[in-house]
């Protein structure tokens, strides 16, 4: 099956004027959430969610600036000596997956795939 997107867009303005106007300015819905115990509770989510958000943060960021969400597989959150690794780490990476003798991704490109590999990025994903 092929995948054929539903809309194009000449420019990335105009790709973010849809979702101000289609989504982003729209009310927020009020929907039923189930907590741990099973209870259910109201809550006001955004008509819209950037990729990786579930509707629990205040505002929409980069995963970079949401140093409180990130973790390890078994849910342990990082050290701060952790975090402050992390954030050399990325940029580096990000050079490394440009190179010719690697990669040879344009900058975006090595963002996204950090990204995609579950690392915290300036990105917003907008899939």
């Amino acid at each position: 099956m092929e995948f054929k997107p539903e809309r194009r867009f000449e420019t990335l303005a105009e790709a973010f004027e849809f979702i101000l106007n289609r989504y982003a300015l729209q009310p927020a819905e009020r929907v039923w959430l189930q907590t741990g115990s099973g209870l259910l509770v109201p809550e006001q989510v955004p008509k819209y969610l950037f990729r990786g958000e579930c509707g629990e943060f205040q505002s929409t960021k980069a995963g970079i600036h949401r140093p409180e969400s990130f973790s390890l597989r078994d849910g342990s959150l990082l050290l701060t000596s952790d975090l402050e690794k992390l954030r050399k780490l990325i940029p580096s990476l990000v050079k490394r997956f440009m190179l010719d003798y690697d990669y040879r991704l344009e900058r975006s490109e090595s963002i996204g795939l950090l990204q995609h590999y579950g690392l915290p990025t300036r990105m917003v994903d907008l899939t």
